[in-house]
């Protein structure tokens, strides 16, 4: 379909940079496309529509195609690579020192750029394997690796030093994990990336990384609505989200997007449909009431669908 024209970029989407700073709005780059060509139009598009941040992550196997898509579009939009804020993610079977430098540079040898400007534990998990996923598409998880979560982290901190990234994260963390990494770091976490949405909506956790200047970066932020069960909770068809879309001439996912930005949180939203790239970039132009706010924060049902079988014995609190 033809796409929407790009509207005027957004300062809040535009402010990375100078001073680096996360934009608000990001674009995730996690997706089980058919062919890589698909996530490449896909980041085309976002870049075109404003977007700024991307979010990628080795193991998603999507970097090369977003690599390209960046290095086409830099021309193309009139960018520089200082105008992105570009983030990826070290996996659980790279956990030891010498295998997360390594990692790093696949990365960036993957993304066509000679540095990032977020690099974040994926998991505070850790196991032995070469590969990401097993014959029959499940995520590989291999024998546990001993290693401690401050030796992996001492080497991001060694690739902040290197000028190969500009600030290090974590992800899939929780309280009592961040606390124990503000006990042993020299750099503090820039950002937790976490699962958070209108059924999950974490006010502890964000409460604590706000006191401790922890950035929270929200992964299925409108709820994965496409990967529900039957009896699942879908943020995007409860009444009261669809009452305010009406009220405000703005989708569901628009109302949401704008709760967590409020909120004070950035998101990540993902899409291979133009008209949905377009629209979710389209969430400053009109705010929430603090009555809508608490509303949509009252439908937290603690759903988490994020909820891998090697967080059971680490937990997430």
């Amino acid at each position: 379909s033809k796409l929407p024209e790009p509207e005027a970029k957004s300062a809040t989407l535009m402010q990375a940079s100078e001073k680096l700073q996360m934009p608000e709005l990001g674009f995730g780059t996690f997706d089980n496309f058919d062919e890589p060509k698909y996530m490449a139009e896909a980041v085309k598009v976002a870049l075109a529509h404003g977007y700024r941040h991307l979010d990628c992550a080795e193991l998603y196997g999507t970097e090369d195609s977003v690599g390209s898509a960046i290095a086409e579009s830099l021309t193309k939009e009139g960018l520089k690579r200082s105008d992105l804020f570009i983030c990826s993610k070290v996996w659980c079977n790279h956990m030891r020192p010498d295998a997360v430098k390594k990692a790093c540079l696949r990365s960036l040898q993957a993304l066509k750029t000679s540095y990032l400007d977020l690099y974040l534990i994926h998991w505070p998990a850790a196991w032995i394997g070469d590969k990401f996923f097993n014959d029959d598409g499940d995520f590989f998880v291999g024998e546990q690796d001993d290693v401690p979560i401050h030796e992996t982290w001492k080497a991001l901190e060694g690739l902040v030093k290197d000028g190969l990234v500009r600030h290090i994260g974590v992800s899939n963390f929780g309280v009592s994990h961040l606390e124990r990494l503000l006990s042993v770091c020299k750099i503090r976490p820039y950002c937790n990336q976490v699962e958070v949405h209108p059924h999950l909506v974490q006010e502890p956790l964000v409460a604590f990384c706000k006191k401790n200047d922890i950035r929270v970066v929200a992964f299925h932020p409108i709820g994965k609505p496409s990967h529900r069960e039957l009896d699942q909770p879908i943020a995007l068809k409860e009444p009261i989200i669809q009452e305010m879309a009406q009220v405000h001439s703005v989708s569901p996912a628009q109302i949401i997007l704008r709760w967590h930005i409020q909120r004070g949180v950035h998101v990540i939203p993902k899409s291979c449909t133009a008209e949905r790239i377009a629209s979710n970039a389209r969430v400053f132009h009109f705010t929430l009431s603090d009555k809508e706010m608490a509303a949509i924060s009252a439908l937290n049902c603690d759903a988490r669908f994020a909820n891998p079988p090697w967080m059971d014995g680490i937990g997430f609190d």
